[in-house]
């Protein structure tokens, strides 16, 4: 006898108890009575015990039969409560989120929209980890994910949020001191910091003339995108920036944009998640917070669109 079947049986016993009858029973579970009648049967010969007493009159639960009653009403009403939770689960954000994103981005833009998203949910806790490295969605167990850069696994349901420019960037204590580069080849010249990937000491951009490419060389090099932001502040040199890093900055002055005539090609930021359907509704309401706060238009670049800095 399967746990399912056995289950199964046990909520038609409870109800055989309760309704004090085969066809009353019969009737609130929409079956037959002969359905009715073999589950209980069924019972009985599993447990090794009889269940009720029949007469032609009336039927009442045995001594085995009363107590077992009690069980079997146990296991319907946590049925119940479980399906419940969730009817709420699904009806109104509540629950664990638990949430990944990398260092740079979730530093510089997820912890600060954070507090608000759980003003608006209050039933909500988050959870969140900042991961340097490739983050595992699966693994880590995390309900979502927000990524920078295109997703490389396409067994997950990608959403794009929105979008990040790459800027170059200096501060004005540096370009008063070593002036300010007028074409990519100037950066041959200057102190140029970098990152820990291998693109990064390679600036593309594209101009009036189509691609470049020019390879940089600096003092300095660090594998944290904000420790790299810590550095360009410091005067150490220019650097090649997400504008989601340093849109405050360039708003502020702390910051100048560099080589406005050329472009550099936009990165996509996603949300990620395991599956599309029975979307729980935290998930939901996470996803189209971030999609409200950032947009498609991020104010990190609008900064650099009133700045007058088209990089």
């Amino acid at each position: 006898m399967s746990l399912t079947e056995r289950l199964s049986d046990m909520a038609i016993f409870a109800r055989v108890v309760e309704s004090a009858g085969f066809s009353s029973a019969a009737r609130d579970l929409s079956l037959s009575k002969a359905a009715v009648s073999k589950a209980v049967a069924r019972l009985e010969g599993h447990l090794g015990v009889r269940l009720l007493n029949r007469t032609t009159r009336k039927l009442t639960p045995t001594e085995a039969g009363v107590t077992f009653h009690v069980y079997c009403r146990q296991v319907v009403a946590q049925a119940d409560e479980a399906e419940q939770h969730l009817g709420q689960l699904q009806a109104a954000p509540r629950g664990m989120l638990k949430l990944a994103s990398p260092m740079s981005f979730g530093l510089a833009q997820v912890t600060r929209v954070l507090p608000e998203f759980q003003r608006r949910y209050p039933d909500v806790d988050v959870e969140l980890e900042l991961v340097d490295g490739k983050i595992d969605l699966v693994g880590g167990g995390f309900d979502l994910v927000i990524d920078v850069g295109e997703p490389s696994d396409s067994s997950f349901v990608a959403r794009r949020l929105t979008t990040s420019r790459n800027v170059i960037v200096a501060s004005p204590a540096y370009l008063e001191k070593h002036g300010a580069p007028q074409t990519p080849s100037d950066l041959v010249k200057h102190a140029c910091l970098k990152g820990n990937c291998s693109q990064d000491s390679h600036w593309e951009f594209i101009g009036p003339n189509g691609s470049e490419s020019v390879y940089v060389q600096g003092p300095f090099k660090i594998n944290c995108l904000l420790g790299l932001r810590e550095s360009v502040l410091a005067g150490q040199g220019i650097a090649r920036m997400p504008s989601f890093c340093v849109g405050d900055d360039l708003a502020s002055g702390r910051l100048k944009c560099l080589l406005d005539d050329f472009t550099h090609k936009p990165e996509s930021i996603y949300t990620l998640y395991p599956h599309r359907k029975h979307l729980p509704s935290k998930v939901k309401a996470a996803i189209d917070y971030f999609r409200e706060v950032f947009g498609e238009k991020p104010y990190w670049d609008e900064v650099l669109n009133n700045s007058q800095c088209h990089c």
